[in-house]
């Protein structure tokens, strides 16, 4: 009846006798609704352009992502041109189910990022019953941990992410952007498993034992929080494993969480051409690293890294000097959060709302940057730089288990086609772990990997490692 009585009001506003506003009619002697006419004219044109910008965009979409929206603006373009040229009473009706869809998916929109309901029902029923049925898991949130172990004395700290510090901090008139933690400190991380990472940040605000820039490195792993050991107890990340695996080599983690391509730049820069070590590991997400490039675009001096191979901040030196503004930044933020009600986030900005961003992320509508644009330039300055010491860098490709589907948004084949033209070596955590990934992550809809998972990966490394010593 509700259907009935919206599309009667849209085909009937503009009657002669209810408005005045003309004297067009139809064979049944009602007019034509001009609201109608002119909604179906705004989704013509909108899906239209929506067809047309996969056409032209197409290197930049991606041809997963430019097929989908083709397919999208085309069935809406070929849907309101048949409304228009058809008969005219049948206007309200289509127009009612164009205002429909769009209020259905803003509505879905705005639940999902109010957190009013989530996005997969069938999803989030098995992680909340997998997570019901892990003995002693810790609910607690990251401040409270926080508290609790600055109540019993220890020097406690959260890992902050890389794009919350593009500010920066000002020493001696020089823009300076720290890519690391709190150095010494007790560091809270994150929790996906039921046991959320804590560990003790290096010299250098890493997570790896103390003592390890005494000399020259051998192995050095960069990149984000598969990089940096997120979510597994201290001595599972890979680093640590790798150190097992290879006891008489010194092996690092650089890595840190949120970390994409000109941050690599940096910890290439900044640590490791210091330590000069003979391999490199850039462990490389799929599901961010290009978004992680983009973000990172916004930072003026992360940007250098890039654009002058020269360019360095100092941040080796400088480290006392910034850390305990690191300290104080923290603390305004922890503030903020207290002042929020403690354990609570931010409201979501509206911008991404509008634009519908968990709709199309959902329906793998969002489009991944071209990485020829971006990446190709920082995985060339990468390989440019760990040349110039006479080490090798090797690629690690972390697969997006269980959400990146073959000939995905990912631009996966594009990005190992530039590593594999630099001549560089690939390790490809999808082949790497089959088809049944699950056993390698931490819960059954994935995440960054377990124990098990960090254990492969290093075992993987360790072959890699093997076979170039040993080649002729």
């Amino acid at each position: 009846m509700a259907w009935g009585a919206l599309t009667a009001t849209i085909s009937t506003i503009d009657r002669p006798d209810q408005h005045g506003l003309g004297d067009i009619t139809v064979s049944n002697g009602e007019r034509p609704s001009r609201i109608a006419t002119a909604l179906l004219v705004v989704g013509l044109v909108a899906s239209a352009g929506l067809a047309l910008a996969a056409l032209l965009r197409g290197a930049h979409f991606g041809p997963y992502v430019a097929g989908r929206w083709l397919v999208v603006g085309g069935v809406g373009a070929a849907y309101h041109a048949l409304a228009l040229v058809g008969p005219r009473a049948w206007r309200p009706g289509f127009a009612v189910v164009t205002v429909t869809i769009v209020a259905a998916l803003y509505a879905f929109e705005i639940a999902v990022t109010y957190d009013f309901v989530e996005p997969d029902a069938a999803q989030d029923r098995a992680e909340a019953a997998w997570r019901d049925a892990q003995p002693n898991y810790d609910r607690r949130m990251k401040l409270q941990v926080i508290e609790d172990l600055r109540a019993a004395g220890e020097d406690a700290w959260p890992d902050i992410g890389q794009a919350t510090l593009f500010g920066g901090f000002e020493i001696d008139g020089e823009r300076v952007v720290p890519i690391s933690g709190v150095a010494t400190a007790t560091t809270v991380y994150c929790n996906e498993s039921g046991l959320r990472t804590v560990y003790v940040a290096d010299a250098h605000g890493f997570n790896n034992p103390p003592g390890l820039y005494d000399g020259p490195a051998d192995v050095v792993i960069v990149g984000d929080s598969f990089a940096h050991g997120a979510c597994v107890r201290p001595g599972e990340d890979v680093a640590s494993q790798l150190r097992r695996l290879r006891p008489d080599d010194r092996v690092l983690t650089l890595g840190y969480g949120g970390a994409g391509p000109f941050t690599v730049l940096g910890q290439l820069e900044e640590y490791a051409k210091r330590l000069r070590p003979k391999d490199v590991f850039w462990m490389y997400y799929s599901a961010n690293d290009l978004i992680d490039a983009k973000i990172e675009l916004e930072s003026d001096v992360l940007v250098r890294y890039l654009e002058d191979p020269t360019f360095s901040q100092g941040l080796w030196d400088l480290r006392p000097r910034f850390d305990p503004m690191l300290r104080e930044f923290i603390d305004a933020k922890e503030a903020e959060a207290r002042a929020r009600g403690g354990f609570h986030k931010p409201p979501p900005p509206l911008g991404p709302t509008l634009k519908l961003q968990r709709v199309r992320t959902l329906f793998g509508l969002k489009p991944m940057p071209d990485p020829q644009t971006i990446f190709a330039r920082a995985a060339a300055s990468a390989k440019r730089r760990v040349d110039a010491w006479g080490g090798r860098l090797h690629f690690v490709y972390v697969w997006n288990w269980p959400h990146e589907p073959d000939g995905g948004p990912y631009r996966k084949s594009e990005v190992l086609e530039i590593v594999r033209g630099l001549g560089v070596d690939v390790i490809d955590t999808s082949t790497l772990f089959g088809d049944d990934a699950s056993p390698f992550y931490p819960t059954p809809t994935g995440g960054h990997l377990s124990a098990r998972g960090y254990r492969r990966l290093a075992e993987a490394m360790n072959e890699r490692l093997t076979e170039t010593s040993t080649a002729p």
